[in-house]
């Protein structure tokens, strides 16, 4: 079936602090792996998960900023049935690199913005190893696609498709956001039927809440 996720990594940070930021709070309910909408865990070297299922971003640029302003963060996103993958370092409230994969542009595709470390020369050049030599027995394959996602488990040692070693067997906890407007979607993202939806359901709501009346 496919991942289709995103998620962000803080270093050197409060779990708690971190759901209050991000407005949620922990269900109780625990497992192995992030099999819920969203989920969070401390993983063994002490950074900070959170995982949104379905969601392009975990939270906006601005909670970003502000989880970033005193620790390193990671943010990534992963969709596997289009085969795009992206990863971002932030410091200090910016964004320090920025490498995007796309593989309906190419398949050895990668857009690098900011400066990223060395790891990401060497894990570049693995990818374009392996992907040449494939290219005849499996055409098909995408190596390219792990390398955002690879450079990221370099900094915080999580990757989604990967067991969290050494980790509490369930160190993943269901999370429940507390607050309906940080339920993020982009409007500009919605097709031009949704977003005609969306207006009339907003339209209706406001007729009937503040003027009485619906059509």
């Amino acid at each position: 079936m496919g991942f289709s996720l995103s998620w962000i990594a803080v270093e050197n940070a409060n779990r708690d602090a971190v759901r209050k930021a991000i407005n949620a709070c922990g269900t109780g309910l625990k497992s192995e792996f992030p099999e819920w909408e969203f989920s969070d865990a401390v993983l063994p070297n002490g950074w900070i998960v959170v995982v949104a299922d379905h969601q392009e971003t975990v939270v906006d640029i601005g909670v970003i900023r502000g989880l970033s302003k005193n620790n390193r963060l990671i943010s990534c996103f992963v969709e596997e049935h289009v085969m795009i993958s992206e990863a971002s370092l932030w410091m200090e409230g910016e964004c320090v690199w920025t490498i995007k994969h796309d593989s309906s542009v190419a398949i050895e595709h990668l857009v690098v913005s900011g400066t990223p470390p060395q790891q990401f020369q060497d894990i570049k050049q693995v990818a374009l190893d392996n992907q040449r030599k494939q290219q005849s027995q499996q055409p098909g394959v995408d190596y390219f696609f792990d390398v955002p996602l690879a450079l990221a488990r370099t900094y915080c040692g999580f990757k989604h498709d990967e067991s969290v070693l050494n980790a509490d067997s369930n160190a993943f906890e269901e999370l429940r956001i507390t607050c309906m407007s940080d339920m993020r979607f982009d409007a500009h993202r919605l097709s031009s039927n949704s977003r005609r939806s969306l207006m009339k359901i907003t339209t209706e709501f406001v007729r009937k809440t503040f003027l009485g009346r619906s059509e």
